[in-house]
Protein backbone atom coordinates (compact mmCIF):
# COMPACT_ATOMS: atom_id res chain seq x y z
CA UNK A 1 0.00 0.00 0.00
CA UNK A 2 1.38 3.87 -0.85
CA UNK A 3 0.27 6.10 1.89
CA UNK A 4 0.95 9.64 1.93
CA UNK A 5 0.60 10.58 5.54
CA UNK A 6 0.63 14.56 5.79
CA UNK A 7 0.92 16.43 9.15
CA UNK A 8 1.51 20.48 9.49
CA UNK A 9 2.11 19.83 12.72
CA UNK A 10 5.74 18.92 15.32
CA UNK A 11 3.51 18.78 18.63
CA UNK A 12 2.26 15.94 20.56
CA UNK A 13 -0.49 15.59 17.29
CA UNK A 14 2.66 14.98 14.99
CA UNK A 15 4.18 12.36 16.81
CA UNK A 16 0.81 10.27 18.01
CA UNK A 17 -1.10 10.61 15.13
CA UNK A 18 1.33 10.62 11.97
CA UNK A 19 4.90 9.57 12.85
CA UNK A 20 4.37 6.21 15.08
CA UNK A 21 2.33 5.30 12.62
CA UNK A 22 4.10 5.96 9.42
CA UNK A 23 6.77 4.38 11.41
CA UNK A 24 5.17 0.92 11.98
CA UNK A 25 3.57 1.27 8.74
CA UNK A 26 7.17 1.48 6.96
CA UNK A 27 8.70 -1.52 8.92
CA UNK A 28 6.27 -3.69 7.70
CA UNK A 29 6.34 -3.34 4.15
CA UNK A 30 4.09 -0.21 2.95
CA UNK A 31 5.42 2.72 1.04
CA UNK A 32 4.70 5.69 3.26
CA UNK A 33 5.31 9.35 3.08
CA UNK A 34 5.73 11.37 6.53
CA UNK A 35 8.05 14.32 7.84
CA UNK A 36 9.35 14.60 11.10
CA UNK A 37 12.41 17.23 10.90
CA UNK A 38 9.51 19.99 9.46
CA UNK A 39 6.01 19.85 8.70
CA UNK A 40 4.31 19.73 4.99
CA UNK A 41 2.81 23.42 6.21
CA UNK A 42 5.92 25.48 5.03
CA UNK A 43 6.15 23.71 1.64
CA UNK A 44 2.46 24.19 1.05
CA UNK A 45 2.57 27.58 1.86
CA UNK A 46 5.93 28.25 -0.43
CA UNK A 47 3.82 27.12 -3.52
CA UNK A 48 0.97 25.23 -3.09
CA UNK A 49 0.58 23.84 -6.64
CA UNK A 50 4.15 22.84 -6.73
CA UNK A 51 3.81 21.03 -3.62
CA UNK A 52 0.48 19.70 -4.87
CA UNK A 53 1.92 18.08 -8.69
CA UNK A 54 5.20 16.99 -6.97
CA UNK A 55 2.87 14.91 -4.23
CA UNK A 56 0.56 13.59 -6.58
CA UNK A 57 1.88 10.12 -6.66
CA UNK A 58 -0.02 6.66 -7.13
CA UNK A 59 -0.94 6.96 -3.23
CA UNK A 60 -3.74 4.52 -2.36
CA UNK A 61 -4.50 6.89 0.70
CA UNK A 62 -3.42 10.11 1.91
CA UNK A 63 -4.05 11.04 5.43
CA UNK A 64 -4.47 14.42 6.64
CA UNK A 65 -4.96 16.56 9.50
CA UNK A 66 -8.33 18.17 10.10
CA UNK A 67 -9.01 20.98 7.60
CA UNK A 68 -9.63 24.42 9.43
CA UNK A 69 -9.12 26.62 6.31
CA UNK A 70 -11.45 26.47 3.10
CA UNK A 71 -8.47 27.01 1.01
CA UNK A 72 -6.57 24.24 2.46
CA UNK A 73 -9.27 21.66 2.20
CA UNK A 74 -9.75 22.40 -1.69
CA UNK A 75 -5.24 22.24 -2.07
CA UNK A 76 -5.98 18.25 -0.57
CA UNK A 77 -8.82 18.09 -2.49
CA UNK A 78 -6.92 18.72 -5.24
CA UNK A 79 -4.04 16.66 -4.30
CA UNK A 80 -6.37 13.49 -4.57
CA UNK A 81 -8.23 14.45 -7.66
CA UNK A 82 -5.30 14.29 -9.79
CA UNK A 83 -5.08 10.66 -8.40
CA UNK A 84 -7.81 8.91 -9.26
CA UNK A 85 -7.02 5.90 -7.03
CA UNK A 86 -6.45 7.89 -3.82
CA UNK A 87 -8.92 7.65 -0.93
CA UNK A 88 -8.32 10.32 1.59
CA UNK A 89 -8.68 9.97 5.60
CA UNK A 90 -9.31 12.56 7.76
CA UNK A 91 -7.65 12.38 11.30
CA UNK A 92 -8.08 14.16 14.67
CA UNK A 93 -8.17 14.16 18.61
CA UNK A 94 -10.31 16.46 19.96
CA UNK A 95 -14.03 17.71 19.79
CA UNK A 96 -13.96 20.91 18.18
CA UNK A 97 -17.35 21.46 18.17
CA UNK A 98 -17.31 21.71 22.00
CA UNK A 99 -14.49 24.02 23.18
CA UNK A 100 -14.26 25.25 26.82
CA UNK A 101 -14.37 29.28 26.84
CA UNK A 102 -10.74 28.57 28.52
CA UNK A 103 -8.85 27.18 25.56
CA UNK A 104 -8.01 30.26 23.45
CA UNK A 105 -9.41 28.33 20.31
CA UNK A 106 -13.10 29.03 22.03
CA UNK A 107 -14.46 31.63 20.11
CA UNK A 108 -13.09 30.57 16.65
CA UNK A 109 -14.92 27.37 17.00
CA UNK A 110 -18.65 28.65 18.25
CA UNK A 111 -21.17 27.34 14.91
CA UNK A 112 -20.98 29.62 12.17
CA UNK A 113 -16.61 30.17 12.04
CA UNK A 114 -14.98 28.90 9.64
CA UNK A 115 -12.46 26.86 11.64
CA UNK A 116 -15.27 24.69 13.25
CA UNK A 117 -17.35 24.67 9.56
CA UNK A 118 -14.73 24.11 6.93
CA UNK A 119 -13.45 20.79 9.88
CA UNK A 120 -17.16 19.85 9.20
CA UNK A 121 -17.09 19.89 5.41
CA UNK A 122 -13.72 18.48 6.16
CA UNK A 123 -15.23 15.09 7.31
CA UNK A 124 -18.08 15.06 4.09
CA UNK A 125 -15.33 15.23 1.71
CA UNK A 126 -13.00 12.46 3.33
CA UNK A 127 -13.76 9.00 2.52
CA UNK A 128 -12.94 7.89 6.38
CA UNK A 129 -12.59 9.53 9.56
CA UNK A 130 -9.89 8.55 12.52
CA UNK A 131 -9.94 9.44 15.65
CA UNK A 132 -7.95 8.90 19.07
CA UNK A 133 -10.81 7.82 21.43
CA UNK A 134 -14.07 5.87 21.42
CA UNK A 135 -15.84 8.77 22.69
CA UNK A 136 -14.67 10.96 19.82
CA UNK A 137 -16.42 7.97 17.61
CA UNK A 138 -19.70 8.60 19.32
CA UNK A 139 -19.42 12.18 19.24
CA UNK A 140 -18.88 12.29 15.61
CA UNK A 141 -20.82 9.27 14.34
CA UNK A 142 -23.35 11.03 11.95
CA UNK A 143 -20.83 13.57 10.78
CA UNK A 144 -18.70 11.58 8.84
CA UNK A 145 -18.83 8.80 5.90
CA UNK A 146 -17.30 6.14 8.41
CA UNK A 147 -15.31 6.67 11.75
CA UNK A 148 -12.78 3.95 13.27
CA UNK A 149 -10.77 4.58 16.04
CA UNK A 150 -7.05 4.34 16.03
CA UNK A 151 -6.00 4.88 19.55
CA UNK A 152 -2.63 6.56 20.33
CA UNK A 153 0.44 4.65 21.29
CA UNK A 154 4.35 5.35 21.54
CA UNK A 155 7.34 3.62 20.35
CA UNK A 156 9.57 3.11 23.73
CA UNK A 157 12.78 3.69 21.45
CA UNK A 158 11.75 7.30 21.68
CA UNK A 159 11.14 6.88 25.57
CA UNK A 160 13.79 4.95 26.97
CA UNK A 161 17.56 4.28 27.64
CA UNK A 162 17.79 8.47 27.74
CA UNK A 163 20.31 10.46 29.36
CA UNK A 164 19.89 12.32 33.22
CA UNK A 165 21.23 14.90 34.01
CA UNK A 166 24.72 13.91 36.48
CA UNK A 167 24.37 16.51 38.86
CA UNK A 168 20.53 15.18 39.51
CA UNK A 169 21.58 12.71 42.37
CA UNK A 170 23.01 15.78 44.48
CA UNK A 171 19.74 17.90 44.35
CA UNK A 172 17.40 16.77 47.44
CA UNK A 173 14.44 17.99 45.90
CA UNK A 174 11.47 15.57 44.86
CA UNK A 175 10.57 16.87 41.37
CA UNK A 176 7.00 17.50 40.28
CA UNK A 177 6.25 17.68 36.23
CA UNK A 178 3.53 19.31 35.10
CA UNK A 179 3.79 19.54 30.90
CA UNK A 180 1.44 22.88 30.15
CA UNK A 181 -0.37 24.24 27.55
CA UNK A 182 -2.28 27.58 26.79
CA UNK A 183 -5.54 24.99 26.24
CA UNK A 184 -5.16 23.35 29.33
CA UNK A 185 -5.41 26.61 32.03
CA UNK A 186 -8.77 25.89 33.27
CA UNK A 187 -7.65 22.34 33.76
CA UNK A 188 -4.89 23.18 36.25
CA UNK A 189 -7.21 25.78 37.94
CA UNK A 190 -8.98 22.85 39.04
CA UNK A 191 -5.77 21.72 40.98
CA UNK A 192 -4.90 25.63 42.25
CA UNK A 193 -5.72 25.70 45.55
CA UNK A 194 -4.78 22.22 46.68
CA UNK A 195 -1.21 23.30 44.97
CA UNK A 196 -0.69 25.91 46.51
CA UNK A 197 -1.09 24.90 50.13
CA UNK A 198 1.11 22.31 49.29
CA UNK A 199 3.58 24.89 48.05
CA UNK A 200 3.16 27.15 50.70
CA UNK A 201 3.68 24.08 53.76
CA UNK A 202 6.02 21.72 51.89
CA UNK A 203 6.02 18.07 53.42
CA UNK A 204 9.37 17.76 52.42
CA UNK A 205 11.47 19.50 50.01
CA UNK A 206 9.99 19.80 46.15
CA UNK A 207 9.96 21.15 43.61
CA UNK A 208 7.45 22.13 40.92
CA UNK A 209 8.84 22.15 36.95
CA UNK A 210 6.47 23.39 34.35
CA UNK A 211 7.06 23.24 30.41
CA UNK A 212 5.37 25.52 28.42
CA UNK A 213 2.36 27.56 28.67
CA UNK A 214 0.78 28.05 32.52
CA UNK A 215 -1.93 29.90 33.80
CA UNK A 216 -1.27 33.35 35.88
CA UNK A 217 -1.21 32.16 38.72
CA UNK A 218 1.43 29.63 38.36
CA UNK A 219 3.86 32.70 37.21
CA UNK A 220 2.93 34.60 40.32
CA UNK A 221 3.73 31.59 43.01
CA UNK A 222 7.11 31.36 41.17
CA UNK A 223 8.15 34.94 41.94
CA UNK A 224 6.71 34.02 45.84
CA UNK A 225 8.62 30.63 45.83
CA UNK A 226 11.14 30.98 42.94
CA UNK A 227 13.01 27.78 44.84
CA UNK A 228 9.39 26.00 44.89
CA UNK A 229 7.84 26.44 41.28
CA UNK A 230 10.37 27.20 37.83
CA UNK A 231 8.67 27.60 34.82
CA UNK A 232 10.23 26.36 31.54
CA UNK A 233 9.58 27.01 28.08
CA UNK A 234 7.91 25.59 25.52
CA UNK A 235 10.08 22.98 23.47
CA UNK A 236 9.69 20.88 20.80
CA UNK A 237 8.17 17.27 21.07
CA UNK A 238 10.91 15.67 19.75
CA UNK A 239 13.07 16.96 22.52
CA UNK A 240 10.28 16.11 24.92
CA UNK A 241 11.50 13.02 26.44
CA UNK A 242 14.96 13.72 26.17
CA UNK A 243 14.02 17.36 28.25
CA UNK A 244 11.61 14.94 30.79
CA UNK A 245 14.23 12.16 31.57
CA UNK A 246 17.22 14.77 32.22
CA UNK A 247 15.18 16.62 34.70
CA UNK A 248 15.04 13.42 36.80
CA UNK A 249 11.57 13.38 37.39
CA UNK A 250 9.91 11.80 41.00
CA UNK A 251 5.84 12.48 40.00
CA UNK A 252 4.15 13.48 37.63
CA UNK A 253 0.58 15.92 37.54
CA UNK A 254 -2.39 16.28 35.56
CA UNK A 255 -5.44 17.99 36.60
CA UNK A 256 -8.15 17.95 33.98
CA UNK A 257 -11.59 19.36 34.71
CA UNK A 258 -14.96 17.84 34.02
CA UNK A 259 -16.05 19.09 30.32
CA UNK A 260 -16.99 17.64 27.14
CA UNK A 261 -14.36 18.15 25.24
CA UNK A 262 -12.20 16.49 28.02
CA UNK A 263 -14.03 13.56 27.97
CA UNK A 264 -12.92 13.27 24.33
CA UNK A 265 -9.13 14.09 25.31
CA UNK A 266 -6.61 10.73 24.98
CA UNK A 267 -4.72 9.16 27.92
CA UNK A 268 -1.34 10.37 26.55
CA UNK A 269 0.22 11.99 29.77
CA UNK A 270 -0.53 8.88 31.92
CA UNK A 271 1.82 6.93 28.92
CA UNK A 272 4.46 9.50 28.73
CA UNK A 273 5.00 9.50 32.41
CA UNK A 274 4.54 5.57 32.71
CA UNK A 275 7.53 4.71 30.01
CA UNK A 276 9.70 6.50 31.62
CA UNK A 277 8.37 5.75 34.95
CA UNK A 278 6.89 8.63 36.65
CA UNK A 279 4.31 8.23 38.98
CA UNK A 280 1.39 10.04 38.41
CA UNK A 281 -1.54 11.91 39.72
CA UNK A 282 -4.41 13.03 37.95
CA UNK A 283 -8.13 13.91 38.16
CA UNK A 284 -10.31 10.69 37.46
CA UNK A 285 -11.62 12.31 34.55
CA UNK A 286 -12.07 11.55 30.81
CA UNK A 287 -9.33 9.37 29.75
CA UNK A 288 -7.88 9.18 33.19
CA UNK A 289 -11.09 7.45 35.01
CA UNK A 290 -9.94 4.18 33.00
CA UNK A 291 -6.52 4.12 34.43
CA UNK A 292 -6.18 0.84 36.15
CA UNK A 293 -6.01 2.32 40.22
CA UNK A 294 -2.83 0.50 40.73
CA UNK A 295 -1.44 2.45 38.00
CA UNK A 296 -1.93 6.36 39.29
CA UNK A 297 -3.16 8.27 41.61
CA UNK A 298 -6.83 9.07 40.54
CA UNK A 299 -8.56 11.75 42.40
CA UNK A 300 -11.25 14.06 42.36
CA UNK A 301 -10.96 17.62 41.59
CA UNK A 302 -10.90 19.08 45.48
CA UNK A 303 -8.43 21.27 46.67
CA UNK A 304 -9.05 18.61 49.86
CA UNK A 305 -8.04 15.52 47.38
CA UNK A 306 -5.29 17.71 45.33
CA UNK A 307 -3.56 18.37 48.42
CA UNK A 308 -3.42 14.83 50.06
CA UNK A 309 -2.40 13.33 46.69
CA UNK A 310 0.52 15.62 46.58
CA UNK A 311 1.31 14.81 50.26
CA UNK A 312 1.54 11.44 50.54
CA UNK A 313 2.98 10.52 47.30
CA UNK A 314 6.26 13.11 48.51
CA UNK A 315 6.32 11.69 51.79
CA UNK A 316 5.82 7.98 50.49
CA UNK A 317 8.91 6.84 48.36
CA UNK A 318 7.45 3.19 48.11
CA UNK A 319 4.11 4.42 47.01
CA UNK A 320 5.49 6.31 44.34
CA UNK A 321 7.88 3.36 43.09
CA UNK A 322 4.42 1.04 43.41
CA UNK A 323 2.40 3.49 41.07
CA UNK A 324 5.27 3.76 38.63
CA UNK A 325 6.32 0.29 38.24
CA UNK A 326 2.35 -0.88 37.54
CA UNK A 327 2.08 1.78 34.84
CA UNK A 328 5.28 0.90 33.11
CA UNK A 329 4.35 -2.79 33.39
CA UNK A 330 0.86 -1.66 32.01
CA UNK A 331 2.24 0.81 29.39
CA UNK A 332 4.58 -1.97 27.80
CA UNK A 333 2.00 -4.43 27.74
CA UNK A 334 -0.50 -2.39 25.79
CA UNK A 335 0.07 0.58 24.53
CA UNK A 336 2.91 0.40 22.15
CA UNK A 337 3.33 0.23 18.57
CA UNK A 338 4.19 -3.30 18.32
CA UNK A 339 1.01 -3.88 20.39
CA UNK A 340 -1.22 -1.59 18.75
CA UNK A 341 0.48 -0.55 15.07
CA UNK A 342 -1.66 -3.71 13.13
CA UNK A 343 -4.92 -1.39 13.70
CA UNK A 344 -3.50 1.37 11.27
CA UNK A 345 -3.15 -1.75 8.49
CA UNK A 346 -6.70 -2.43 8.91
CA UNK A 347 -7.98 0.63 8.86
CA UNK A 348 -6.40 1.34 5.72
CA UNK A 349 -7.23 -1.54 4.29
CA UNK A 350 -10.96 -0.68 4.99
CA UNK A 351 -10.19 3.11 3.65
CA UNK A 352 -8.91 1.74 0.28
CA UNK A 353 -12.20 -0.17 0.24
CA UNK A 354 -14.85 2.58 0.72
CA UNK A 355 -16.66 4.15 -2.09
CA UNK A 356 -14.67 7.42 -3.36
CA UNK A 357 -16.14 10.45 -3.48
CA UNK A 358 -16.74 11.83 -6.70
CA UNK A 359 -19.40 14.73 -6.59
CA UNK A 360 -21.32 16.94 -4.37
CA UNK A 361 -23.77 14.30 -3.69
CA UNK A 362 -21.56 11.84 -2.64
CA UNK A 363 -20.39 13.98 0.13
CA UNK A 364 -24.02 14.20 1.87
CA UNK A 365 -24.60 12.58 4.85
CA UNK A 366 -27.97 11.20 5.88
CA UNK A 367 -28.83 13.63 7.99
CA UNK A 368 -28.20 16.04 5.44
CA UNK A 369 -30.69 14.39 2.92
CA UNK A 370 -33.52 14.70 5.68
CA UNK A 371 -32.70 18.65 6.36
CA UNK A 372 -30.42 20.65 4.78
CA UNK A 373 -30.73 19.02 1.14
CA UNK A 374 -34.38 18.72 1.10
CA UNK A 375 -37.44 20.41 0.44
CA UNK A 376 -40.59 18.98 2.36
CA UNK A 377 -43.93 19.74 0.19
CA UNK A 378 -45.44 22.54 2.33
CA UNK A 379 -49.17 22.19 0.38
CA UNK A 380 -51.47 24.90 -0.74
CA UNK A 381 -51.03 28.22 0.62
CA UNK A 382 -53.75 29.74 1.99
CA UNK A 383 -54.66 33.05 1.31
CA UNK A 384 -55.14 35.85 4.02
Amino acid sequence: MKVLMLHRQQSAVGYYRTWVPARYLAAHGHTVDWREDQPYKKEIKDDPIAWARAYAKDYDVIITDRGYKWDDIGLLLGLREVNPRARMVVDFDDDFTDVPKWNRAHTKYLPGQEMREAGLGHLKLAEMTTVSTPQLAENFKDKTHSIQVALNCLDPADWEALDVCPDRESDPHIRVLYGGAAGHYGDMDEAREGLEAVIRNPPVPFRLICFGAVPAWIHELSREKPDVVLNLPWIPFDDYPQAVAWGGFDLAIAPLADHPFNACKSNIKWLEAGIQGIPFICSDVGPYAEIPDECAIKISNTPVQWAEALRNLLQDKALRASKAKAAYDAVMDKWTVDKRGKMWETILQEACARPRIESLEDTRLPTDRESAYSTPDAGPRETP
